[in-house]
């Protein structure tokens, strides 16, 4: 049979259940799916689509999972299986990162990461097709230009522009303007072929000066009834950066797209609507999806089976990613220290693991969470209620025993000033409701908060309940503070805010204010005391 070394390999592995909501811990490995049957007449063709999306970290995570050199390795396993496979990456790829966010010596010249190390890592990988996701637009336009000629893969996207001073234009790739759809071409084996269109779609939540956003929805039935209208393609599919409503939206509008490969949620779920199939996988390469289609060229039916596959140490890297990745790290290291910064630095102690996993502290409190909203209350004296949209921690994993200055970089990689405010009663509910909604759950909006006890709808302020009519002084970071996370913008209209007055010497930027309040408060004696009781 054709897939019985695939098939084998695949009990070998386990994979993961899809979910739509977050579980307090990872699911127990489920019985893999077998792979489609064997093709039973010269019609049928099979091919294979690799996914991915909200990729941030090259390496693996100190959970063991994820990590690109396995990407590629699984990627190169399928592909010895059946040559006819693309990889798909459903944006975020860019920003953030710890490595992306440092600004380093590159030949004399002081510049920003900028996803420098993820645009070489993905070329490795062989990474064919993505659509632009909102992160790769937090970096500036001369980075973004750069990043977007430096890259292999192919971008495409429907609904993103250039803003420019002559007006708004497609972005280029290589000199060539990156396009709403792509073709890719299968050959078969009596010389036809099976012609797959893909169409890429953004969500608009960071509008810079330098992006311009064309409806969503409009953007992909253009495209989809050019493909159509032209026969330019025999099947066609969605790579969207969207949320799991937009993508369910966009499913009921534009028909013709059987599946719809999707990021922007972080965490794995399926979602049929209507004809179309929804798949998303989990950030940082923790799972990725394998799908695989059959195509009747002469019925032109679609046949498709689908595996979340879990990225562990189960999957052997693949050595020449694996040498650009530690290339990369020993260089954000050495830029750490030319920054003044010591990464391997221990600053504090924790035996209960600091739970900064992206299902954890975009759906519940979480006691790093809560540590980081803290160091932002205890920054200044005055301050009464600390805040912290989650988007901010960017970990996606847990922090246990020594914490180093590396690990605050890596939680905190947006790094960004604090800003206190003179809030009203009412306007800090109106603010608490909305950033700890169960609608609100599952995004980076969701809030951490310090100096304020929940139950229910009810809030108590430092042992008080409450007051609509008392005046409150709240610090949270300066991103929220100004508008910037869409669901909250509201929150810039509260005041106007301030710098807080800085203790113990600390820089105002969360890194740093997290570090100090770490090496205050992070346990060290303990430490101390349990390493002189193995003496």
């Amino acid at each position: 049979m054709r897939y019985r070394c695939l098939l084998l390999l695949l009990l070998a592995l386990s994979a993961c259940t899809p979910r739509k909501t977050a579980p307090a811990v990872l699911p127990e490995p489920a019985q893999p799916m077998p792979p489609l049957e064997a093709a039973k007449s010269a019609e049928d063709f099979e091919f294979i689509v690799l996914q991915l999306n909200d990729v941030y970290e090259i390496s693996p995570l100190a959970n063991g999972r994820g990590g690109m050199a396995r990407v590629s390795s699984l990627r190169r396993q399928l592909m010895d299986m059946n040559p006819n496979l693309i990889t798909v990456l459903s944006g975020d790829y860019l920003s953030p990162s710890l490595i992306g966010s440092l600004k380093c010596n590159f030949a004399g010249v002081e510049e920003s990461v900028a996803g420098r190390h993820m645009v070489e890592v993905m070329n490795a990988t062989g990474i064919d097709y993505v659509t632009f996701g909102n992160h790769e637009f937090d970096i500036k336009e001369a980075e973004h230009l750069s990043r977007d000629n430096e890259s292999k893969f192919k971008i495409i996207s429907s609904n993103v522009l250039h803003q420019t001073k002559a007006g708004t234009v497609p972005f280029t790739q290589n000199g060539v303007p990156v396009q709403d759809h792509a073709v890719h071409t299968f050959h078969m084996p009596d010389g036809k072929s099976v012609r797959l269109g893909l169409v890429g779609v953004t969500v608009d939540d960071n509008k810079k000066d330098y992006v311009s956003y064309t409806n969503r929805y409009q953007s992909v039935d253009k495209s989809v009834a050019y493909l159509q209208s032209t026969k330019a393609a025999d099947l066609i599919f969605g790579i969207t950066h969207l949320t799991i409503d937009q993508d369910d939206t966009l499913a009921q509008k534009v028909q013709g797209m059987p599946l719809l490969f999707g990021g922007h949620d972080h965490v794995n779920m399926v979602r049929k609507s209507g004809n179309t199939t929804i798949y998303k996988a989990d950030a940082n390469a923790k799972t990725v999806w394998i799908h695989w289609c059959k195509y009747n060229t002469r019925t032109k039916a679609l046949s498709t089976e689908h595996l979340l596959y879990p990225i562990t140490e189960a999957l052997p890297e693949d050595p020449n990613v694996t040498m650009i990745t530690r290339k990369w790290e020993r260089f954000a290291d050495d830029c750490m220290r030319a920054q003044g910064y010591m990464p391997m630095d221990t600053i504090g102690f924790y035996l209960n693991p600091l739970d900064g996993r992206e299902d954890a502290v975009r759906f519940r409190p979480t006691n790093f969470g809560t540590l980081i909203a803290d160091a932002i209350r205890l920054t200044d004296p005055s301050i009464q209620v600390g805040l912290l949209n989650s988007g901010s921690i960017r970990l996606d994993d847990v922090l246990t025993g020594f914490v180093t200055q590396r690990d605050i970089f890596a939680t905190l990689p947006f790094g960004g000033d604090i800003q206190k405010g003179n809030l009203k009663g009412s306007d800090l509910r109106r603010l608490l409701d909305a950033g700890l909604a169960q609608t609100i759950k599952g995004i980076g909006a969701y809030l951490q908060v310090s100096g304020v006890t929940v139950n229910g709808s009810n809030y108590t302020i430092q042992g008080k309940p409450l007051n609509d009519a008392q005046t409150y002084v709240v610090a949270m970071p300066g991103f929220l503070a100004q508008g910037k996370q869409p669901e909250l913008a509201f929150v810039k209209d509260f005041c106007t805010y301030t710098e807080p007055v800085m203790q113990g010497g600390s820089k105002n930027n969360l890194r740093d204010i997290v570090i100090l309040h770490i090496k205050r408060t992070g346990n060290m004696q303990l430490a101390r005391q349990l390493l002189e009781r193995q003496k």
